[in-house]
């Protein structure tokens, strides 16, 4: 790791995303202290959300991405006991997770932007929900902002991703609470937690949008609810081209 203490403060931007970049400007207004919370931040383990995205746009089939998100993630934590997690049924979840929003987007011919909303907290066994849908008419579908999640959405059903309860059941067991100030999140459930739920809802959910056929453009974003949101992809008339960054 580089000495962030010995680089100029345009570098140490130059490596943050710009909005942490505003947050710390708009949090500190001395340029010593507003240096030291960059430094600060630069210093901590990072998420590989670069290489989560790159795998997303490059990983032609689910079990490839599957594969591919495993390994960044032995990568970044490789002490966490990844051989404990199972095999996501890739088919059954992207099947499902189609028909799902097949459903909903029969009814909204005019939406422009489709936000799915990951939720941990409402998962169980066979019922429950882990992901929400809302819609917007006034997202530009062209772009690839998503500030147009925290306008008012017209919220439609919730929908559980199987697979995600599966691996959650794992990753939240006592042999994955261990502390680890290496990774991002400090111990191995939280950084499953984040890059585990958002990796396998990206696989389902954007070859879900692949099978889907539509006859606008439509802009789809996924991530957390009240957290980070994400580009996923562009739907077409063509097809479903993925953004993922």
């Amino acid at each position: 790791m580089p000495d962030f203490n010995l680089m100029p403060l345009e570098q140490l931007e130059a490596l943050c995303d710009q909005d942490m970049i505003n947050l710390f400007r708009q949090y500190y207004r001395d340029k010593a202290q507003y240096r030291a919370a960059v430094v600060k931040f630069l210093s901590q383990p990072q998420l590989p959300l670069p290489e989560l995205f790159g795998v997303l746009r490059e990983s032609a089939q689910p079990l490839e991405s599957w594969k591919k998100l495993l390994a960044v993630c032995r990568h970044a934590a490789p002490k966490a006991p990844w051989s404990t997690l199972p095999y996501p049924h890739f088919t059954e979840d992207i099947t499902a997770t189609k028909s799902w929003l097949e459903k909903h987007l029969r009814y909204l011919p005019t939406t422009r932007g489709i936000y799915l909303s990951l939720d941990t907290m409402h998962m169980h066994d066979s019922t429950g929900m882990n992901v929400n849908i809302g819609s917007s008419v006034t997202c530009d579908p062209q772009g690839d902002s998503t500030e147009w999640v925290f306008d008012e959405l017209f919220q439609g059903p919730e929908h559980q991703i199987r697979g995600l309860y599966d691996l959650y059941s794992i990753y939240s067991q006592a042999e994955w609470l261990v502390d680890d100030r290496t990774v991002a999140g400090g111990d191995y459930f939280s950084f499953a937690n984040y890059l585990i739920f958002l990796g396998y809802s990206g696989i389902v959910l954007s070859h879900a949008f692949q099978l889907l056929k539509s006859d606008r453009t439509r802009l789809a974003a996924w991530g957390f609810s009240g957290g980070d949101v994400f580009p996923l992809g562009r739907q077409t008339q063509e097809g479903f081209v993925l953004i993922c960054q």
